[in-house]
């Protein structure tokens, strides 16, 4: 080692063995705080990167959240907008939306940006499809509503053009994708036989109204023929058609011609008889009470020859007609109550939903009270609708009493809860128009292909 020379390359050149080409060795070869200051940095550098990635990461997931988020409120408000000729403009704010979504970060930017073009492109296919359904909805609407206005025409020749720009707006609505051929096909079949029918609806209302009123205005004379206040006048004022009228004219005749000559009245005990049995009718339904009151009147007052009752047994057959007639809708609106108590309330005894909520909690009990008493409240007042009916149609039968019931019930079992709360009278409720305006699209599309 005098010479100065490291042991180890003194060896090797004694072995003969000399390195001719330098091998740089990847081994670090520093101790103490070197060795560590590097082991910390590459730890750093690790961190950082990975601190990069969950960054971009939770940026492009941000993003992804707000992008749906204005997606759905997009959505959200074409389904409220009925004008579908914005529906490009409202595309264009939300694309311009989505753009400004974009992550800061460069790589979950990049991914983002990947992507959107097919969000947008899956986004306007949606768009443009509630767009059609919209203009479908609307075309159908207006095609509704313009059949239900032809219906309350009540001129024919109106009517007939209005059937007539009916047909064609069904007609170019299909060219345009709002119906299919069937569907269209059953629209253009059916108007006709719609209007038709509405016209004939129109017209047995008309007549029920004045059907209504001649009852009336037959009791009124009938009224003054008992008290002998009957003119001519309350004869020709009636809305009685003119052979009826003519009738009552000559009965009238008759009897003051009867009365001028003093001529007493002597009971036919056979006719009274007669018509006692027939008043007995009016209980089974088998006679009407207006058509008994006319055999009354035929008897007491003729159009030809003497009277065959007295006043006291035309009283008393008449008092006897109408307690039958009392008696028959007695047992008809009885049946009527019951029969819609069972269809609107759910536990009709009272005793039984007293033993039946004994065992609920204090909750419960409340709830099921609140819940049954709304039934009873709509019982309630399908009866008043009954009881307003019944004044409407004085002589109702039995009969006539059990179909009135059957045919005002799905109106009653269809109410929801806040329309029973309302409390408004029944009769109105009952018989309150439909309001186009208030039925969703759905609703009339129903109505539309019914």
């Amino acid at each position: 080692m005098a010479n100065g020379t490291f042991p180890i390359i003194e060896a090797r050149q004694e072995l003969g063995f000399t390195p001719t080409t330098a091998v740089r060795a990847d081994i670090d070869v520093r101790t103490g705080e070197g060795a560590v200051g590097a082991a910390v940095g590459q730890g750093l550098l690790g961190l950082a990167k990975q601190w990069e990635l969950i960054n971009a990461k939770n940026q492009l997931s941000e993003s992804n959240q707000a992008a749906s988020d204005a997606e759905i409120k997009f959505l959200l408000g074409l389904e409220g907008n009925d004008d579908p000729e914005t529906y490009r403009t409202e595309f264009d704010k939300l694309s311009a939306e989505i753009d400004s979504l974009a992550p800061k970060n460069r790589r979950a930017a990049n991914i983002y940006n990947s992507q959107k073009g097919n969000r947008k492109i899956a986004l306007w296919l949606k768009t443009q499809q509630m767009a059609k359904n919209k203009l479908k909805s609307k075309a159908q609407l207006g095609d509704f509503l313009l059949l239900q206005k032809t219906k309350d025409i009540s001129d024919p020749e109106l009517r007939d053009k209005a059937v007539t720009a009916y047909k064609a707006s069904v007609i170019v609505n299909t060219r345009l994708g709002a119906y299919d051929a069937k569907s269209a096909e059953v629209l253009l079949d059916a108007v006709d036989r719609e209007v038709e029918l509405a016209e004939k609806k129109k017209q047995i209302a008309a007549d029920e109204a004045l059907e209504i009123k001649r009852e009336v205005d037959r009791d009124t004379i009938s009224d003054a023929f008992d008290s002998g206040k009957i003119d001519y006048a309350l004869i020709d004022n009636s809305s009685l058609d003119g052979k009826e009228q003519e009738t009552l004219r000559v009965r009238l005749n008759t009897e003051v011609a009867r009365r001028a000559k003093g001529e007493d009245i002597i009971t036919d005990q056979s006719v009274k008889g007669r018509l006692e049995d027939e008043a007995y009718k009016i209980w089974t339904g088998a006679l009407r009470k207006s058509d008994f009151d006319k055999m009354l009147q035929a008897a007491r007052y003729p159009t030809e020859g003497k009277p065959t009752i007295d006043d006291g047994a035309y009283d008393e057959l008449k008092s006897l007609g109408a307690r039958e007639l009392k008696t028959t809708q007695a047992k008809g609106m009885q049946e009527a109550s019951f029969y819609g108590k069972g269809q609107l309330v759910e536990i009709t005894s009272d005793l039984s939903f007293t033993e039946l909520v004994k065992s609920f909690t204090k909750q419960e009990r409340k709830a099921a009270q609140s819940e049954r008493q709304i039934q009873l409240d709509n019982w309630s007042q399908y009866n008043r609708s009954m009881r307003v009916w019944l004044s409407q149609h004085t002589e109702a039968t039995e009969s006539e009493i059990y179909l009135e019931s059957r045919k005002k019930m799905p109106f009653y079992r269809g109410r929801g809860e806040e329309d029973i709360a309302k409390g408004l009278p029944a009769e109105k409720v009952d018989e309150k128009p439909v309001d186009l305006t208030e039925l969703s699209d759905e609703e009339l599309l129903k109505r539309i292909m019914k």
